[in-house]
């Protein structure tokens, strides 16, 4: 039901929105490769170059989580505004920074495999530093929604030991990335029960692509359950 959604979402999104979502099976593959030590760039990266997507070009990358098979939340990576921003319908703030962390490692990767990439920002990883215009630092400290001024910043430090990476190149890479991103855990809405995590997400994709505040409540959830299976079987979104 979730892909279903998905893809209604981002038939809106080619029309009216600069927000790319990924499957839910993108997530699942990154995070498992990474725990059985199979880990690829080339293999994690067919999922947007297969259908020739350059990540840079949307303003609102979200990414459906899954944890434990038992929760779903969501993830907002802005390349341009260097912020990863974690969405959960429960207070589960210590898995958010886990999941912003593990994310900022591919996107990080994938920054300094396009750096030349006009439409990127100008960084140099090696030296640790950022080169932009005033305007641009700036506006990079901007949010895209009047929503997003309900996120709670929080810094966190994660230094931990990478497979084959030695504790000084563990603590080297996360200064950089610690520098460059900056990881953020929105307000949500909360859900009062076990059972309504997927439709709270389902709903968070759909108001962050289309500029929403968020502005139901749990009470709503029954409702916005069923206003998602009219759309996926009439195959579109309902007008606001």
């Amino acid at each position: 039901m979730v892909d279903a959604y998905i893809e209604l979402i981002q038939k809106r999104n080619t029309k009216v929105s600069k927000t790319f979502i990924f499957n839910t099976f993108f997530y699942q593959k990154y995070s498992n490769s990474k725990k059985l030590n199979d880990y690829s760039y080339e293999k994690i990266s067919k999922f947007w170059e297969k259908k020739k997507i350059k990540l840079n070009n949307y303003e609102n990358i979200l990414i459906p989580i899954n944890i434990k098979g038992n929760h779903w939340s969501l993830v907002n990576v802005s390349i341009q505004n260097r912020k990863i921003t974690y969405f959960d319908s429960l207070e589960n703030n210590t898995e958010g920074f886990k999941v912003m962390r593990e994310i900022s490692d591919l996107f990080t990767e994938y920054i300094k495999k396009n750096k030349q990439d006009d439409n990127l920002i100008t960084i140099n990883l090696m030296n640790n530093t950022t080169k932009s215009s005033d305007d641009e630092a700036k506006s990079s400290n901007k949010s895209k929604f009047s929503f997003l001024s309900n996120l709670n910043h929080i810094d966190e430090n994660f230094i931990g030991e990478k497979p084959g990476q030695s504790e000084s190149d563990s603590e080297n890479d996360l200064q950089i990335m610690s520098s460059f991103w900056n990881f953020q855990i929105f307000d949500t809405p909360k859900q009062t029960n076990l059972t309504d995590c997927g439709v709270f997400m389902c709903k968070f994709m759909d108001y962050i692509s289309a500029g929403k505040p968020f502005d139901f409540l749990q009470e709503d959830i029954d409702y916005l359950r069923y206003q998602i299976g009219i759309e996926i079987m009439d195959g579109k979104l309902l007008d606001y």
